[in-house]
């Protein structure tokens, strides 16, 4: 009878650190945008190439040391840019995915797909100005499990001559929900 009254409480804490659905967490899918530029440039090196999204965060992807730094990366791909999904780069089934998606507006993305095929996990996906994608983050750790974090994403520009490419995202901050819209939305 003592543990449950001390194990209880302790659980609903842990269940609450890692955002789970029974502790609600206000979000909003405003999106926040960023700019990402190739990794496949020697001289863009130090600057941001991929993108974090259990975090969420540019960060800059200099070798394969940063595996578990990063769910997407942009790279060169002939005359053009491309994502290209981390476990692609390096080689290992990571689980981070991209999904190409049809919409007329971020908003209008309200969920992942279900159908885990739909994600392309082993390949560049290449990217054009108005593009509507669904990130899958990589398995990373949820306190009490594991899951992936899912967003929205619309790519806003494309510069293949300056390397650059600027995308607005909105991510649940929930680990594992693919619900891709606010409670109530």
């Amino acid at each position: 009878m003592r543990f449950s009254r001390i194990f209880l409480p302790i659980a609903a804490l842990a269940m609450a650190a890692c955002n789970s659905n029974l502790a609600p967490t206000a979000w909003s899918d405003v999106p926040d945008t960023v700019t990402l530029y190739s990794a496949s440039r020697a001289n863009l090196a130090t600057k941001p190439s991929g993108f974090d999204f259990s975090v969420p965060v540019a960060v800059a992807v200099e070798g394969a040391t940063l595996a578990e730094s990063f769910d997407i990366v942009l790279l060169d791909q002939g005359a053009g840019l491309a994502l290209e999904p981390s476990g692609a780069l390096l080689g290992n089934a990571n689980h981070a995915g991209i999904a190409p998606v049809m919409a007329d507006s971020l908003h209008g993305i309200r969920q992942a797909p279900s159908d885990t095929t739909q994600f392309i996990q082993n390949a560049p996906v290449p990217i054009q100005a108005g593009d509507f994608f669904v990130v899958r983050s990589r398995r990373v750790s949820c306190v009490l499990t594991s899951g992936s974090y899912y967003a929205k994403l619309q790519i806003v520009a494309v510069n293949p001559d300056s390397g650059t490419m600027r995308m607005a995202y909105a991510r649940n901050p929930y680990c594992g929900d693919n619900t891709l819209v606010p409670p109530g939305s």
